[in-house]
């Protein structure tokens, strides 16, 4: 525990050092140094604040003056004179070896392990199903549901072929055969939390492209998104298709479903897309501050894009995108920027009782 990676390490060697006053008290749309000086620089930092009782308490100061709602800027006053701080974490960075910590763990012995053959279906589907789960472009999507839809042919008995047979069919905009395939899922089992999920999905889509008005239409594919929630409730793709089969019509979706989206977050925190959809949910309901909070790691982590960067990351998206009204052309840290001066304004606005 505390050991370096000599990958790692070598970046503090060869970039330049960002002052920490400028580090850890980023202003979005004017610092500007490399965002592997947030992971090299905070890295040792961090070991440099856990090498004594004393440092330690500096950090808990640190983080403690955050929770209460400081500034990053503000919060630095927890390490004195932080000129002299800096110059300290430089100096402890130069070092050729820190302390680590080993940690020896008893002889565990893993029991018996259990190998078992594949089905059929599974077989012929896995590397299908891994090409799905790692993406597939929109232009190809078609294509691609058309052989996954080949594989399966022998297979339409099987609940795991017919769930990865509906997703291809809905990721190259097949509606009629993603539906189909859902409702043989829910003919094998009327409970099946997908085709719940697949049918109430593609339900949405169609009611969202047609901008329905349609309530019973909207609650039914919604009942159906609920019961496959309530089936899988760490899943988070159907806890994601339930808050949008809301926000997808244009309306604030009630605290279940902001609560389930905010769980599918806890469930997969390094998901940018789902990040962004709480954030911009925070900000619907006017809670300013959590939409910065729940922004920060990701907009603080990321380096700043050139112009041309930009237009490659977002051709890259669109050429990936699933559903056609999915909107993030403002990157992460143009948000944080816009959010921080939505909130200092409110907050001249309506200055705090007393004042």
């Amino acid at each position: 525990v505390g050991l370096f990676l000599s990958n790692r390490a070598a970046t503090l060697r060869q970039l330049d050092w960002v002052p920490l006053k400028e580090l850890m008290n980023p202003i979005p749309g004017k610092s500007s140094f490399p965002g592997i000086a947030f992971y090299s620089q905070g890295w040792i930092t961090v070991h440099y604040l856990n090498s004594s009782d004393e440092r330690r308490a500096m950090l808990k100061d640190y983080l403690r003056r955050i929770n209460a709602g400081q500034s990053f800027g503000e919060a630095l006053g927890a390490f004195g004179d932080i000129d002299a701080f800096d110059r300290e974490v430089r100096q402890y960075a130069k070092q050729n070896q820190i302390p680590a910590e080993a940690i020896h763990y008893p002889q565990l012995s893993a029991g018996p392990i259990k190998v078992e053959t594949l089905s059929p279906s599974d077989s012929a589907l896995m590397n299908l199903e891994l090409r799905m789960s790692a993406g597939v472009l929109r232009s190809r999507a078609k294509a691609f549901a058309d052989r996954v839809r080949s594989v399966t042919r022998p297979h339409l008995a099987d609940p795991d072929a017919l769930r990865v047979l509906a997703d291809s069919e809905r990721m190259g905009g097949n509606r009629t055969e993603s539906l189909a395939a859902a409702d043989r899922l829910l003919a094998l089992d009327p409970a099946s939390p997908w085709g719940n999920y697949f049918r109430g999905v593609n339900e949405v889509d169609a009611l969202a492209q047609a901008r329905s008005a349609d309530d019973a239409a909207w609650a039914a594919a919604r009942a159906r998104l609920r019961a496959a929630m309530k089936s899988l409730p760490n899943e988070p793709r159907i806890a994601r298709a339930f808050y949008e089969s809301y926000s997808r019509r244009g309306v604030l979706p009630p605290p279940v479903a902001q609560n389930a989206l905010a769980h599918a977050l806890d469930l997969i925190p390094r998901e940018n897309s789902l990040r962004l959809l709480v954030v911009r949910d925070y900000e619907a309901r006017g809670l300013l501050q959590d939409a910065i909070d729940t922004l920060a790691p990701l907009a603080y982590g990321l380096v700043d894009e050139t112009e041309k960067a930009k237009r490659l990351r977002e051709k890259r998206q669109d050429e990936y995108r699933e559903v056609e009204d999915e909107d993030d052309k403002e990157t992460p840290r143009e948000m944080l920027v816009r959010l921080l001066a939505k909130r200092d304004a409110a907050a001249v606005a309506t200055p705090a009782a007393g004042e």
